[in-house]
C-alpha cells in the first residue's frame, strides 16, 4: 500500500498522522529481527536495517540512496 500526502496541501493532523506513520515504519524496519530492505517506486534503497548490513555485509551508508 502506498499513501501519499502533498504537505502543501496536508492538514496539520495529516502531516502529523503521516509523521507518527513514518516514524513507526522506520522504527520496524530498524528494530526488525531478520534481515529488510525497503525500496522506493523508483528502485532506490531507502532503508536497511543491521540484520540485512550483517548478512551481506554493506553498511546502511554504503547501500541507501542506491
Amino acid at each position: 500500500m502506498t499513501v501519499t500526502i502533498n504537505p502543501e496541501s496536508a492538514t496539520s493532523d495529516e502531516a502529523s498522522a503521516a509523521s507518527f506513520w513514518k516514524q513507526a515504519f522506520t522504527t520496524l524496519v530498524e528494530q526488525y529481527p531478520e534481515p529488510v530492505f525497503v525500496i522506493d517506486d523508483d528502485g532506490r534503497i531507502t532503508s536497511w536495517n543491521d540484520k540485512i548490513a550483517d548478512l551481506l555485509g554493506y553498511e546502511p551508508s554504503e547501500v541507501v540512496g542506491e
